[in-house]
């Protein structure tokens, strides 16, 4: 399997399964880079078709697979370069879906990626949600690529780090985890709905602290505060950190409120750690949440998202730690080794899939 990914380099969680599997990997755009920096659209088109016409030992791969939509093998298919019984597919787990089903990009931007994602052979997609989205985008194709969803996975050495953290339940201290800086994903990390949504919940219980983790514009982030009325003394940004468990340590509830977020690793990182976790809907790790508690799951709404904080809140000591405990309970599932099989059963089918007209 050739693994095509783009700069600096892949996911870490994606070239954990892509290794799993063997893949050989390759950047998008080794003959011509764009991935990294400002180019123009002939630029790229221009690295997409030498990439297509010029990569080495093509011909030799069952599977072509890109973290994400690239469509360098498309063209390969396209242009005839591929044997009949190799195979297209792409890793699906981040905003690309969400954004095209709720028309963010342009129309011309959202036929792109209908006709790109509706060319290849098979989608993986991380997560349930995922996949929902994939048959929602995909829905009245001509030319419909099989769909497989995989389960996402914090790395092993970080689960055992978390095992032993043992978070504040007693305080009233929410945290959010997510990576900016600005533009596009304030939207699609909800960086707003979680500002939003924690005024509305502070001003009905003034104890109520939040602590913001991740790389954001001290502007946006400014803007932000001012427009919900918030101080620094209720709202602390602590910014980057490599001991994430030392924060949840202190916390009593994780909070993410996504627009198509792919998944939000730190959510299953949250609730290994014992933090309840609560998330909006299109947030993917919503399909662990949702087996905590059905009310860890709301909709994009930040007046229902308070009201739920209230609600978590207002229970008793002892059932914030039955919660915690099961919250640990759920996330222990999401081992790399499960996310490994389902992605090597995933692989088999695609290259035993009978394939597609080109």
């Amino acid at each position: 399997m050739l693994f095509i990914h783009g700069r600096p380099g892949p996911h870490p969680f994606h070239g954990y399964l892509a290794r799993s599997v063997n893949a050989e990997f390759v950047f998008c755009d080794p003959f011509l880079r764009w991935h990294d920096r400002p180019t123009s659209l002939l630029w790229k088109l221009a690295s997409w078709f030498i990439t297509a016409l010029c990569l080495p030992n093509k011909k030799e791969y069952d599977l072509l697979l890109s973290e994400g939509p690239h469509v360098q093998h498309v063209l390969m298919r396209k242009l005839r370069l591929l044997r009949q019984t190799q195979r297209t597919a792409a890793l699906l787990d981040d905003q690309t879906l969400y954004f095209v089903a709720t028309k963010y990009h342009s129309t011309r931007t959202c036929v792109f990626f209908r006709w790109l994602l509706s060319s290849y052979d098979a989608l993986i997609c991380i997560g349930s949600m995922e996949s929902e989205l994939a048959h929602r985008v995909l829905q009245g194709s001509r030319r419909k690529p099989l769909i497989l969803h995989v389960s996402s996975a914090v790395d092993a050495k970080r689960t055992n780090e978390l095992a032993h953290v043992r978070p504040q339940l007693v305080t009233e201290t929410i945290i959010f985890v997510g990576r900016g800086p600005d533009g596009w994903r304030v939207w699609n990390k909800g960086l707003d709905l979680i500002l939003e949504t924690f005024a509305l919940a502070q001003r009905s219980r003034k104890s109520l602290r939040l602590i913001i983790v991740g790389h954001w514009d001290a502007e946006t982030l400014a803007e932000l505060m001012s427009r919900f009325r918030l101080t620094r003394s209720v709202v602390e940004y602590v910014g980057e950190t490599p001991n994430i468990g030392t924060l949840f340590s202190v916390a009593s509830l994780y909070l993410h409120l996504g627009r198509g977020d792919a998944f939000g690793i730190s959510v299953l990182e949250a609730m290994m750690a014992g933090l309840p976790a609560l998330v909006s809907k299109w947030t993917g790790a919503r399909e662990a949440t949702a087996k905590v508690h059905p009310r860890f799951v709301v909709d994009i709404d930040p007046p229902q998202a308070a009201d739920n904080i209230l609600w978590y809140f207002n229970l008793p000591v002892s059932d914030r730690l039955a919660i915690s405990a099961t919250a640990r309970a759920v996330a222990s599932e999401y081992t790399e080794l499960r996310a490994h099989a389902q992605f090597k059963r995933a692989v088999e089918k695609i290259i035993a899939s009978p394939g597609r007209p080109r």
